[in-house]
């Protein structure tokens, strides 16, 4: 993701409130949406555009690795891919919600530096080819402590999953032409989240709504933090159908010291989602 695109996505942002402002402004309330909150199941499918930085390193048995930059070291580029997400309201206050997407990126460039990743050395001036993919997913249970006809504020358990898989190749070494490295690894970070979340119900139509969950701890051989922001707006234009967009900020940096991946993953997604939305 480009800054022109974020750009972009914020321009739409603020056009699509507006519309929305001027909408509700000028409508007039229609009895058949019923009161916001009460809706007992809501599908949205669309599309996220993501940004991920950070930086990821793999220590040997003997020696620390390298933090290899996921966007700062040559042609990285952002992704896009399909989220979908449901959420159930089995009783007035209480929620269950449940979201997945994935996203990737990649870089080549030429190493300034030795590298050393899971023990081996790559060497200044060799060609470097990276890849970072995730499978993203969050679930949280909801209790609203507030619930009113036109806000709910609500304390939030969560999981946080996320299968990363990265992928490293070398080659043209300085002085060994012929000399190449490949590393393939992934793990899969299932993290705890606690936090809140807070619903405006604007109008009958009209609904915004953020949220905050995070962790610092080590639980069993993953030791670090976890911190997820959302930000959202869905608007119904029939009954039943609506549009939405949001924005999801995950930071994640922990320690790892499984036998598949032993070493640290920090990385950030900046995500903006846009999705239909079904109520029922």
């Amino acid at each position: 993701m480009t800054m022109r695109f974020s750009k972009l996505a914020f321009a739409g942002a603020a056009s699509l409130g507006l519309m929305m402002v001027a909408s509700a402004a000028n409508a007039e309330v229609d009895p058949s949406y019923g009161g916001q909150g009460t809706d007992k199941f809501t599908l949205t499918g669309g599309w996220v555009f993501t940004n991920i930085a950070g930086d990821i390193s793999l220590d040997g048995a003997t020696q620390a690795g390298t933090p290899i930059n996921l966007d700062g070291n040559g042609s990285g580029k952002g992704t896009s891919s399909f989220v979908a997400s449901a959420n159930w309201r089995f009783a007035p206050k209480h929620r269950a919600t449940l979201l997945w997407y994935q996203s990737k990126r990649g870089q080549d460039f030429t190493a300034q530096n030795d590298i050393i990743i899971d023990g081996n050395v790559i060497p200044a001036g060799a060609s470097v080819a990276s890849e970072i993919k995730s499978n993203y997913f969050f679930g949280t249970y909801r209790y609203s402590f507030i619930k009113k006809d036109n806000l709910e504020l609500a304390g939030v358990l969560g999981l946080y999953g996320n299968s990363f898989k990265f992928t490293l190749d070398a080659n043209k070494y300085p002085g060994s032409p012929t000399a190449t490295y490949s590393n393939n690894t992934s793990v899969t970070l299932p993290l705890p989240v606690i936090g809140g979340s807070f619903d405006w119900y604007i109008s009958p139509r009209w609904t915004a709504g953020t949220s905050l969950q995070g962790l610092k701890a080590k639980i069993g051989d993953v030791d670090g933090s976890i911190w997820v922001l959302t930000a959202s707006t869905d608007y119904m234009l029939f009954h039943n159908f609506g549009i939405g967009l949001s924005y999801l900020h995950t930071a994640i940096n922990v320690d790892v010291t499984k036998n598949a991946f032993n070493g640290n993953l920090f990385v950030k997604n900046n995500s903006f989602l846009v999705y239909g939305v079904v109520k029922f």
